[in-house]
């Protein structure tokens, strides 16, 4: 249970340090980066775990 915590807290860091960075190229707040990382992280991860099952 502990290593899911910790991989949660990992994951958000890197997200928040992927909007910081983007941040700097792109005039955006960000709470909005953040939350377009985390859409497009999500989605190309559904969409593969999708196809990957309609190959089964």
């Amino acid at each position: 249970m502990l290593v899911v915590v910790a991989n949660t807290i990992n994951i958000g860091a890197d997200i928040g340090a992927m909007a910081a960075a983007a941040g700097l190229l792109m005039p955006l707040p960000l709470t909005v980066l953040t939350l377009l990382f985390t859409v497009a992280i999500l989605v190309l991860e559904i969409s593969r775990a999708i196809g990957y099952i309609q190959e089964c």
